[in-house]
């Protein structure tokens, strides 16, 4: 049986390992990669193609920046791999080279959280499959303040 590497790593607690901790630590220090064979499968397979960057939605159609469209009955959104907090429109929340201050998720804004950043409290924090448990701290803290 074929397994993804995300089920090892929840068996070895890999991903939940903190990032002062020895095991987080070292893999901090490792480079970035792109895991799973399920999405190149189903590129193979012809059931998932690669398209340009949409840039607006028609009734039923995408249109991509390249002038091609599609019509879609369903829209799963992805927001990517860039992160972007140029939303937030709150100075305070922001250290002097722009980067977003929490501990552990909590800003010192008052009721200003965040959930998914990279290493909020482990390497599976920007993961959806562990978001949950850093998810599941915030809440905790903010009934418990």
């Amino acid at each position: 049986m074929k397994r993804s590497i995300f089920w090892y790593y929840e068996k070895l607690v890999i991903l939940r390992a903190s990032a002062d901790r020895m095991v987080g630590k070292w893999l901090r220090n490792q480079p970035e990669y792109d895991y799973g064979y399920e999405l190149k499968e189903l590129m193979t397979q012809g059931k998932v193609n690669m398209r340009p960057r949409a840039v607006n939605a028609i009734d039923n159609r995408i249109l991509y920046e390249d002038g091609s469209e599609t019509r879609i009955d369903n829209v799963i959104w992805a927001t990517g791999f860039k992160r972007n907090d140029g939303w937030i429109d709150i100075h305070t929340a922001f250290d002097s080279q722009g980067g977003i201050i929490h501990e552990r998720g909590v800003s010192p804004v008052a009721g200003l959280y965040y959930v998914g950043l990279p290493w909020q409290t482990s390497r599976g924090s920007a993961l959806s499959g562990w978001v949950k448990y850093d998810a599941q701290k915030i809440v905790s803290h903010v009934i418990h303040r």
